[in-house]
């Protein structure tokens, strides 16, 4: 069989937090923000959570290719354990 080329990766976008789901927070813990340092609080959040963004980016710029490997199943013989 030739190589196999499929690139498994799971990318998952992450979501910065609405102000509504901050002032739930806040109140379910009992920070006693105002509204304007809830805000404040998001804008910080929104701009940790762009750096994951950056190390994506950079990652997919410069990721080698996968090499292609040559492979075959091993033949019942071959596979005493069943694996695969």
């Amino acid at each position: 069989m030739s190589g196999f080329s499929h690139h498994w990766e799971i990318a998952m976008a992450i979501m910065p937090p609405s102000h509504d789901d901050l002032a739930r927070i806040e109140e379910r813990y009992g920070f006693r923000l105002k509204a304007q340092d809830v805000e404040e609080f998001r804008t910080v959040i929104i701009g940790a959570l762009a750096s994951y963004n950056a190390v994506e980016r950079m990652y997919h710029a410069h990721r080698p290719e996968a090499p292609d490997r040559p492979y075959q199943w091993p033949t019942d013989a071959e596979n005493e354990l069943g694996a695969g």
